[in-house]
């Protein structure tokens, strides 16, 4: 909710930049897409939040470290896509 209540007024006011006013489908379709948007990003591999992301560009700041999603992804793939499909299809 809190990556919804961010994102929504900077979505209104580029609908407002390019023209779509209140009540226009185009409008509400930008709406809708950030909230399903960022719903799905941050269930997906991407840590796509907005505390991660602070946390991650303190770290890099204070400590040096760097982040990457590529070693993330070659680490849990694995077990996030392989092993989580076949819990699934023996399930059903």
């Amino acid at each position: 909710m809190r990556r919804i209540s961010l994102l929504v007024p900077v979505m209104l006011a580029h609908a407002d930049h390019v023209g779509l006013t209140a009540g226009r489908q185009g409008r509400t379709g930008i709406v809708l897409a950030v909230g399903f948007a960022t719903f799905m990003l941050s269930t997906s591999i991407l840590r796509a939040n907005v505390p991660n992301l602070v946390m991650a560009g303190t770290a890099e700041t204070i400590h040096g470290l760097h982040f990457a999603d590529l070693p993330y992804l070659l680490r849990h793939a694995p077990v996030l896509g392989v092993l989580r499909g076949w819990f699934r299809s023996a399930r059903s």
